[in-house]
């Protein structure tokens, strides 16, 4: 089959403490791209906020400055003095500028369509707090929560000890990865998994840390007007947090799952993940996670609406669960989102 290609910028990296998983994401899903299909533009924006376009390969300090733009009714990025023509953006871009939104904002002000999760829900995702109001008013279990926002140590300990037992779990109301993030056993720990949390964000979300038997991530997949929910990887902690580790160096077991002690379970977590998603408005792709706990209880925990590409990531183990080969739901995906 003969294809007419068409421009896709990649945006990756961000300005956020996330950009490392993004550059991971971004190598997989550059060599998931079909080049017969597609001709792609690497966009990196660097810690500082600079976007730079790069050639394809290039090191990540050698781009020419860049920016989304509208001229002339055409839609694109400006770089050296003239309009590259762009049929559709994908950015991986993980947690605060970049998945929050605000790379969103730029594109759609740009008239640039892309893929993934519009604005409003982009940041709504971002937040831990607004996502478990949400869930609360759906009627989906949540871990008890409280949140300290510009307060101080000693003044989120009493508005959390009234509210919570320990140990508690604590963490940027807007970060993910685990970074910032700590349980605190007694007070004394409290402190210091607080100013952890307050080096990342002075939102901070406080839940009751729950007796984990295992994380399951349910995979929300949109192709061909089909909205897709399956609630197949399974990360096992025993018990412990899941840290930034046990995510990307593989201290922990992640794998797709389908045992039949666990079906009912699974069935009810994806029946959650399909409430959550109509009422957020989810679009094109997104991971939904919850909490398994010992007594068989199911609990919300986050949507990440541009979820890891990694080595270690599962969300793409689980598009192939869904009977896709590996990485073609990217390319399915960009045909879709573009003009």
């Amino acid at each position: 089959m003969v294809y007419t290609k068409k421009n896709v910028a990649l945006i990756f990296g961000g300005e956020g403490p996330e950009r490392h998983i993004s550059e991971l994401s971004a190598k997989n899903i550059l060599r998931a791209i079909d080049r017969e299909r597609f001709s792609v533009f690497p966009i990196y924006i660097s810690p500082s906020g600079d976007w730079l376009m790069l050639e394809d390969g290039a090191p990540l300090d050698s781009g020419t400055p860049t920016y989304p733009v509208r001229l002339d009714g055409k839609s694109g990025f400006f770089v050296n003095g003239e309009l590259l023509p762009v049929d559709v953006a994908l950015p991986v871009l993980h947690g605060s500028y970049g998945e929050d939104g605000r790379v969103q904002g730029a594109l759609d002000t740009a008239h640039i369509s892309y893929v993934g999760c519009g604005v409003g829900a982009s940041a709504v995702c971002a937040d831990k707090v607004f996502t478990k109001i949400i869930a609360e008013h759906l009627g989906i279990p949540v871990a008890d929560w409280v949140c300290a926002v510009d307060l101080g140590a000693n003044e989120a300990r009493a508005l959390a000890e009234r509210r919570l037992p320990y140990p508690m779990f604590i963490k940027p109301a807007e970060l993910g990865s685990s970074i910032g993030a700590a349980v605190a056993e007694n007070a004394e720990g409290f402190e210091a998994a607080y100013a952890e949390a307050k080096r990342y964000s002075d939102k901070i979300l406080i839940e009751k840390r729950l007796s984990v038997a295992c994380e399951v991530e349910c995979a929300f997949l949109e192709l061909g007007g089909q909205e897709l929910y399956l609630a197949s990887g399974t990360a096992h902690t025993d018990g412990e947090f899941y840290s930034f580790g046990a995510k990307y160096k593989g201290e922990k077991a992640l794998k797709i799952s389908h045992g039949a002690a666990q079906v009912g379970k699974r069935a009810e977590i994806a029946r959650y993940a399909r409430k959550l998603g109509e009422a957020i408005g989810l679009r094109h792709i997104a991971r939904i996670d919850f909490f398994l706990t010992e007594d068989d209880g199911i609990y919300f925990n986050e949507i990440n609406t541009i979820p890891g590409m990694t080595d270690s990531s599962l969300y793409p183990a689980m598009t192939e669960d869904m009977g896709l080969s590996r990485g073609e739901f990217i390319n399915q995906l960009l045909d879709e989102a573009a003009v």
